[in-house]
């Protein structure tokens, strides 16, 4: 999927899907058990298609001894405004959801 995800460009379409383990997205049981933490009832995965609108590549940056050392990141924003980290797919900063291409959806 990670491949295919830095390929994207400015006008490509992909699915957008809830992170079904992110906290948003889940509840505490409290049980005999001990209790935990488990998916809502109802949540659906799938939230949409969207289209890129915007594309940012940041380079890495090293300093001294690793001071101030950022990796190098490629993000792609969607119409709905949330950035995501080509690396993985995530919403960048919550992961609250995550992205994927057309091309890599089962049937």
């Amino acid at each position: 999927m990670t491949s295919d995800l830095q390929d994207l460009t400015v006008g490509d379409e992909v699915v957008v899907n809830r992170n079904l383990e992110h906290p948003v997205n889940m509840h505490f049981v409290d049980d005999a058990y001990g209790g935990g933490w488990v998916p809502k009832d109802g949540v659906e995965e799938t939230i949409g298609t969207k289209t890129v609108t915007e594309r940012r590549d940041i380079p890495a940056m090293g300093g001294p001894g690793g001071w101030r050392h950022r990796p190098a990141r490629s993000l792609v924003r969607l119409g709905r405004g949330f950035w995501y980290d080509l690396s993985d797919g995530y919403q960048d900063g919550s992961k609250a959801t995550v992205i994927e291409t057309l091309g890599t959806l089962s049937v």
